[in-house]
């Protein structure tokens, strides 16, 4: 039997790790370890609903299935480091779109290693996640 407090804060609680994950992304994805950071923060809010709500109510919320989000995340990297090889350009080369600026963001420079990370991302919530759920298993 899990603690109502737990089943009724972790919704909140869970949202704001994932702001807190895009945050470290968004900040993070031209310096090392945005992607890393935010998808251990978003395998954590999971886990916090794991735990508030149980395994079979958490597995069914979830979009994919962590094995396959992990399989995808691993493409998505290797696809932002042969995308130079098209242009005759180094394996992962930076590639950059023109800079814009959003209002509450600042100054945005978008590219291949926002693309890697996003990769990263997917691939440590896919791979967390899976390990969290198997673990729960195990008796």
């Amino acid at each position: 039997m899990t603690p109502v407090l737990l089943q009724l804060t972790s919704g909140y609680l869970s949202k704001i790790l994932y702001l807190l994950a895009l945050i470290f992304f968004l900040k993070g994805h031209n310096n090392p370890g945005g992607g890393f950071i935010a998808g251990l923060m978003v395998a954590s809010a999971v886990m916090l609903n794991m735990l508030a709500h149980g395994t079979d109510k958490t597995r069914r919320s979830l979009f994919l299935r962590p094995t396959k989000l992990a399989v995808l995340g691993v493409i998505l990297a290797l696809i932002s480091g042969l995308l130079p090889l098209l242009i005759d350009k180094a394996f992962f080369t930076g590639l950059w779109l023109p800079e814009f600026s959003l209002p509450l963001l600042g100054t945005m420079h978008l590219g291949t290693p926002l693309l890697f990370d996003l990769g990263v991302f997917m691939t440590v919530v896919g791979f967390t996640v899976s390990v969290i759920f198997d673990l729960e298993n195990t008796e």
